[in-house]
């Protein structure tokens, strides 16, 4: 008998008793009662014990197990535990008790305080990014002091109890001090029209302000907000006039990445899908000095993402300035481009990032190919040929966890190394990401027209809320797919898109299925 450790997900069960001279079904059975995985479910790994899982026909007593030794778990539970409590139906809650048991009530919305729709949308985007409230809730006891004069703080703080006030309500509200420290602290956003109103501003202006703000904030604190919403883009320059001129490098950080459409100064191009128009974006031309040549010449330009964040914010570059010299005032004049431009649901960026992302993301994508098919081909699982079983396949950044399972696709253990993005996303990720929030606009110009905010529900989730200020209704997936513009139509603007968790699917077989 010895006493070992089952570490399952991030649950370690300790002094495990183990009768070594028992068959492997009993251990087993053990495992069940302690964790609720059924056996045909249990797959039991030992670092340099055995390869792959624990088999029905393992003789125990003979794989090396000693007093202190850790054997991982995976499988997934179906045993039902009995409330211990009394039960409480949510529609008895109030407003207050739904918030502090951490239901989300997002069926409240913003009062327009005079052409806000701009700022209304934008933030009920933000609001629900779990990691921008986490870092917003910091400034709420922090003192204001003499230099916060510059709005940082005020604005992190307004806009944090903003957010607050929208979770304990079931109605409108309105976010005066938030309208008001934007205003007082950037004037451009409280200019009036002849008429005396507040003018329409532009959704992507204000983002930015409010992006600047959180990043400031996160740097006073201590925290790397460039993980949250930041991307650091890799620009290689090489002189397509001569081989002797060395490449240039340089890095910088971004709030979002750009979708290039046609119909402004910069292209001739047409572009119907997102992906075209951010391969316009990463991929040009520039005229630039040549030490060589002595002269300027003309330069490729690649950028490419070399760091990648939980959040991707992508802007369609529906408006550009347009001249008009043969106008009195010389002004120009700020259009929209309407033409359709189509985006995925989910987006591939690997075509967009270095070459250092690239192998990491091919890696992982060659992994998860390899643990699908073990799993499919293993015929271990039986129950109805329709159901499915979700399992874990590894985004915990843990590298023994990561050793186990490599060990279990039969792969030498020194072949995982820890990713490229540290600990900022998932071990296993693959490059995938799930578009979760808009805001639309609707109008012929930034400066006039209307901006909704379009909010997912959950991750996967078929069900959005629409935020038309203080009207909220209920969408579907196929309703945001047609935000893709053309004619007097609400269409994307601003897109934003959450990584995308890494799991596989198992079909369970039947004897009939696995006999076929």
């Amino acid at each position: 008998m010895v006493l070992i450790k089952v570490k399952w997900n991030k649950i370690l069960f300790d002094n495990v008793e183990l009768d070594l001279s028992q068959n492997v079904i009993k251990f087993k059975e053990l495992i069940l009662n302690l964790s609720g995985v059924p056996i045909d479910r249990q797959k039991i790994m030992g670092k340099g014990l055995w390869t792959g899982i624990l088999k029905d026909d393992f003789n125990l007593s003979k794989l090396n197990i000693k007093e202190g030794t850790t054997l991982t778990l995976m499988g997934t539970a179906d045993v039902v535990i009995k409330p211990t409590e009394t039960i409480q139906f949510i529609e008895d809650l109030s407003a207050t008790e739904k918030s502090q048991l951490g239901v989300d009530l997002v069926s409240s919305g913003l009062a327009n305080l005079g052409n806000t729709c701009y700022l209304n949308s934008t933030i009920q985007c933000i609001r629900h990014m779990p990691e921008i409230r986490e870092l917003l809730k910091q400034s709420e006891t922090m003192q204001i002091e003499a230099h916060d004069a510059e709005a940082l703080l005020p604005i992190c703080r307004s806009l944090s109890l903003t957010f607050n006030k929208l979770d304990t309500s079931e109605v409108a509200i309105t976010p005066i001090e938030f309208v008001f420290a934007i205003r007082r602290f950037f004037p451009q956003f409280s200019e009036r029209a002849s008429n005396g109103s507040f003018m329409q501003q532009d959704a992507e202006e204000f983002y930015n302000i409010v992006i600047q703000n959180l990043n400031n904030f996160s740097e006073r604190i201590g925290v790397d907000f460039k993980k949250l919403l930041g991307i650091q883009l890799e620009e290689k320059l090489t002189c397509a006039e001569t081989e002797s001129e060395a490449p240039v490098v340089r890095y910088e950080f971004s709030s979002k990445l750009i979708c290039v459409i046609q119909g402004g100064v910069t292209t001739t191009t047409n572009i119907d899908h997102l992906n075209d128009g951010l391969k316009l974006w990463t991929d040009g031309t520039t005229e630039k000095f040549s030490e060589i040549l002595g002269r300027n010449a003309l330069w490729n330009r690649k950028t490419r993402i070399s760091r990648l964040p939980k959040h991707l914010c992508i802007q369609f570059m529906r408006f550009f300035w347009k001249e008009t010299p043969d106008n009195a005032d010389h002004r120009g004049l700020k259009c929209k481009i309407l033409r359709p431009i189509t985006f995925p649901e989910v987006l591939d960026i690997y075509d967009y990032v270095n070459e250092e992302l690239q192998a990491a993301l091919k890696l992982n994508r060659e992994r998860e190919d390899k643990l699908v098919h073990k799993l499919l081909s293993s015929g271990s699982n039986t129950s109805s040929a329709n159901s499915m079983e979700v399992e874990d396949s590894g985004t915990n950044n843990d590298p023994e966890l990561q050793n186990a399972i490599a060990l279990s696709l039969g792969e030498p253990v020194e072949t995982y190394v820890p990713p490229p993005w540290g600990d900022n996303l998932p071990a296993n990720f693959t490059g995938l990401y799930e578009i979760e929030s808009i805001v639309s606009h609707k109008g012929r110009s930034s400066d006039s027209g209307h901006y909704i905010g379009w909010v997912r529900q959950g991750p996967g989730s078929d069900l959005w809320w629409k935020y038309d200020d203080d009207k909220v209704s209920q969408v579907h997936t196929v309703d945001i797919m047609k935000l893709k513009g053309g004619g007097d139509h609400d269409m994307s603007y601003l897109a934003f898109y959450r990584y995308r968790d890494v799991q596989v699917l198992i079909p369970f077989k039947s004897e009939e299925d696995i006999s076929k």
